[in-house]
């Protein structure tokens, strides 16, 4: 914007309000980083650096797509190359690649659009990103209980746009954030923050276990599992496509799993990760 501002005598201070610029519903600035200038006759005057930080929008079901899961895996410049389920290590992610696992009730062309922020809450932005996300993708969907789409990764070639601690991603359809989760960033050798020497853990169980098998019935449902470590942080890897990861707190985690309409008792499993050790769960599900 643009505006007159009247100025006081030599040696005054003034504040001025020049006019805004925006919509009245919101949704112009998108997370991120903006540059606040002030010109006059063709000279720069000033400059400020302004973040706007992401709000919460609650996550709202779709009639014709639930994501049953996301992989996370870190790409080359290629896009080639892509290790999802191993150990996302600061300074070595240099594009996060996420793969989306859904069912689909209608065959439709599909417009994924997602943010992915990074573990200081920054929203990870790159030359060709939509306004207000991280990037889009489009393909099309049959209708099918099990697919999968390997979205464009993001970063950069440094490694420096994924620095160690929690990041969250957002999926976004048809104007709706459909599905949100959260990927986890170590430091090679671990971290400061007083866990197990040198970053290896001592001890890994969930539910005091090294190794569980759990059970679901027909209709699905939720369960949480805790778990006890010595390592600064931990991870969950390779959740079953029929499920999904409901929740996460420090020391424990929920898992949500789909009815059974298969016909058939289905099984899978996943991993917890944590300092070098990790835990197997196996999954069952009976079906109608």
């Amino acid at each position: 914007p643009k505006g007159t501002i009247l100025l006081g005598q030599k040696g005054q201070s003034r504040v001025a309000f020049p006019g805004g610029w925006g919509t009245r519903g919101g949704g112009s600035f998108a997370p991120g980083q903006y540059i606040v200038e002030v010109w006059h006759k063709g000279n720069k005057l000033y400059e400020k650096n302004v973040w706007v930080y992401p709000g919460s929008v609650p996550v709202v079901p779709s009639n014709v797509v639930k994501v049953t899961g996301v992989d996370f895996g870190s790409s080359d410049e290629s896009e080639m190359n892509i290790d999802y389920g191993e150990t996302l290590y600061a300074g070595s992610v240099k594009w996060l690649t996420p793969k989306v696992h859904f069912s689909c009730k209608a065959a439709r062309e599909l417009t994924f659009y997602y943010r992915v922020f990074n573990t200081e809450g920054r929203m990870i932005t790159v030359a060709e990103s939509p306004v207000g996300y991280t990037q889009k993708s489009t393909d099309t969907a049959p209708v099918s209980e099990s697919l999968s789409m390997v979205l464009p990764g993001v970063g950069n070639k440094t490694g420096s746009s994924y620095p160690a601690g929690e990041g969250k991603f957002e999926l976004w359809l048809d104007g709706d954030k459909i599905y949100e989760t959260t990927y986890t960033v170590v430091e090679r050798g671990g971290g400061s923050s007083g866990g197990a020497s040198g970053g290896k853990a001592t001890y890994l169980t969930v539910e005091g276990k090294t190794a569980l098998t759990a059970s679901f019935g027909p209709a699905g449902g939720t369960i949480e599992l805790f778990l006890n470590t010595d390592a600064d942080m931990w991870e969950t890897w390779g959740v079953p496509k029929w499920c999904e990861l409901a929740g996460k707190t420090a020391r424990s985690f929920t898992i949500k799993c789909a009815p059974n309409t298969t016909g058939s008792t289905r099984t899978d499993y996943m991993k917890v990760k944590a300092g070098g050790k990790e835990v197997r769960i196996d999954f069952r599900q009976e079906s109608y």
